[in-house]
C-alpha cells in the first residue's frame, strides 16, 4: 500500500504572528536569564554606552555645533547612542550557528594545548614564582607577536616570518574567518597540525613530570 503525502496547509497570518511573539518572548527570557546569572554582563552592557556618551560629549562635543537643538550637542547625541547600542547588540546574531560552535571548540582545544605546556613547565620548574616569570617569557611574546591584535604586515619584516608561522596566528585567523566569513581551511589545517604537535610532545611530558612529582 503506497502512502500518499498530504501537503500541509500554510499557517495563517494570525498563527504566524503568534509564533513570532512566542519566539521573541523565548529569546528575551533567555537573554534576561544570562543577565541575571552573570551580573558582570549587565555592567559591561551599561558601561559601553556610558563611555560613548562621555567620550563624544566631552572630547568631541566642544568642536561640534548643532544650532537649533535645545540642550545642545548632548541632547542631539543621546538618541544616536541609543540607536547605536541597539544596532551593536545585533552583532551576536550575525554568526551562524556552526561557525560559532567551531570557534568555541577551537578555542577550548587551543586552551587545553597551552595548558599541557603550562603543566609541564610548572611541574618541571617547581617553584611558583619562577613558573610565573617563565610563563610571561614564552606566552606573552607568542600572543602579542601574532595576528591577534594587529595585521602582521604592519610589523617589522624580521618579525613577520615568526608571526606568520606560529600557532596563535593560525588559531586566531581561523576563528576570525569563522566569525567574519572567509577561507577557513588553509589556516585550520595548519592550526590542527600545531595543536596535534603540541599534544604529542607536551601531554606525555606533563604526565611524566606529574608522576615524577607525586
Amino acid at each position: 500500500m503506497t502512502a500518499i503525502a498530504i501537503p500541509l496547509a500554510e499557517p495563517g497570518p494570525l498563527t504566524q504572528a503568534r509564533w513570532a511573539v512566542s519566539d521573541t518572548l523565548t529569546i528575551t527570557r533567555r537573554n534576561l536569564l544570562v543577565w541575571i546569572r552573570v551580573p558582570a554582563y549587565i555592567a559591561f552592557t551599561v558601561i559601553q554606552p556610558v563611555i560613548f556618551v562621555l567620550m563624544f560629549r566631552y572630547v568631541f562635543g566642544g568642536a561640534i555645533n548643532v544650532p537649533g537643538v535645545p540642550g545642545g550637542y548632548v541632547n542631539f547625541l543621546i538618541p544616536g547612542i541609543i540607536a547605536q547600542t541597539a544596532a551593536f547588540a545585533t552583532f551576536g546574531t550575525a554568526i551562524g550557528f556552526w561557525p560559532a560552535m567551531g570557534m568555541i571548540v577551537l578555542a577550548i582545544v587551543f586552551g587545553v594545548a597551552i595548558c599541557c605546556i603550562a603543566a609541564f613547565t610548572g611541574l618541571a620548574i617547581g617553584d611558583e614564582e619562577s613558573v610565573q616569570a617563565f610563563g610571561l617569557i614564552w606566552l606573552f611574546p607568542l600572543v602579542f607577536l601574532s595576528s591577534a591584535f594587529v595585521p602582521i604586515d604592519t610589523m617589522p619584516g624580521w618579525l613577520q616570518a615568526f608571526a606568520n608561522n606560529q600557532p596563535v596566528t593560525y588559531v586566531v585567523d581561523t576563528m576570525r574567518a569563522l566569525a567574519l566569513g572567509g577561507p577557513v581551511w588553509d589556516n585550520f589545517w595548519k592550526s590542527a597540525l600545531w595543536l596535534i604537535g603540541i599534544f604529542v610532545v607536551f601531554a606525555p611530558l606533563a604526565v611524566r613530570a606529574y608522576k615524577r612529582a607525586s
